[in-house]
């Protein structure tokens, strides 16, 4: 399968730290995730510095870059709620939340909190820190969707303040504003929207498609015995690289803004799904079609991929993740 390697640019060699005040924190961007220390004002995409977060750090205004801050620091143990807790990416986040000695309330109907009607929202988000919106909607068609993100988002926003909740984190997708022909991405721009707009501390993280979820894509793409998809570019991440990136921004300071987070290559989708099929013994054609369409719309080139040193990359190859050992 050819794989197309992101894009590599030469900013970073030739920024150069701003002057900080005198007092001013430095945060350090680069974690977990590269060897190189960074200093904040270098990152791509951020142009200055918001007012300072409620844990004692100036945020930037917007960010985007390959690297997200470090967590805040972790001897203080947080309350943090995670909606659809019990799902695909809610679970997992769960778990990696509480190994690193958090709290970690799981919110979803089975655990009796429903975002959607409100009911348990007051209970479960008492005493909270930060809330991880994951949830994934329950339809995929467009009035439906857009009822679930913009109600359950409106719901959990008006619970947050009463709460004094200080970090929102919703969970959404990178060129969700690229494809507006999908009613399902348009109401996550709904969603996205409604946090900007409600005053409380937030950050989105965008991700591109899971590498879990290519199986229910050719799905929805087949037809007539054959599965029809575009060659759009997709840059595939594993859930587990997701939920990664998710625990160290929930744990971390509001960014009021967005982080991308995408996998380590780029694909053409027809070529992702032919080859994911083969390696599960799947016999149906994939044939390459321009004008398929995926969730209802159409694709360009580039729709559904970062921009340019704009996404944290997660570590984990397609093909590994495929044929594990």
């Amino acid at each position: 399968m050819r794989a197309i390697r992101p894009p590599r640019g030469n900013g970073d060699r030739d920024r150069r730290a701003p002057t900080r005040a005198p007092g001013t924190p430095t945060i350090d961007p680069a974690g977990s995730w590269s060897g190189r220390r960074i200093p904040a004002g270098a990152w791509p995409g951020i142009a200055r510095t918001a007012p300072a977060s409620p844990y004692g750090w100036r945020r930037p205004d917007s960010w985007t870059g390959s690297r997200a801050p470090d967590p805040r620091p972790q001897e203080a143990e947080m309350k943090i709620v995670v909606v659809g807790g019990t799902g695909l990416i809610g679970s997992r986040l769960v778990e990696e939340l509480r190994a690193r000695g958090h709290e970690a309330v799981p919110a979803s109907p089975s655990s009796g909190v429903d975002a959607l009607t409100g009911e348990g929202l007051p209970d479960a988000l008492a005493g909270a820190d930060a809330v991880a919106d994951v949830s994934k909607g329950r339809s995929f068609e467009a009035d439906a969707a857009m009822r679930f993100f913009t109600t359950v988002t409106r719901n959990l926003l008006a619970a947050e303040r009463d709460a004094g909740v200080r970090h929102h984190v919703a969970l959404s997708i990178v060129g969700v504003d690229r494809v507006p022909g999908s009613g399902h991405y348009r109401a996550k721009v709904a969603q996205e929207k409604l946090v900007e707009e409600s005053g409380t501390p937030y950050t989105i993280v965008r991700a591109t498609q899971f590498f879990e979820f290519i199986r229910t894509i050719a799905e929805a793409a087949a037809d007539r015995g054959g599965i029809r998809l575009p060659p759009a570019l997709v840059q595939p991440v594993a859930a587990a690289d997701v939920v990664a990136a998710v625990a160290d921004v929930v744990t971390g300071p509001p960014v009021g803004g967005i982080v991308e987070v995408a996998g380590p290559q780029a694909y053409p989708l027809d070529e992702l799904a032919r080859t994911a099929l083969a390696a599960w013994g799947d016999q149906r054609t994939v044939y390459t079609d321009p004008h398929a369409r995926y969730f209802g719309a159409e694709l360009g080139e580039r729709a559904l991929v970062p921009e340019e040193g704009r996404a944290r990359l997660g570590g984990t190859p397609f093909a590994r993740w495929l044929r594990p050992g």
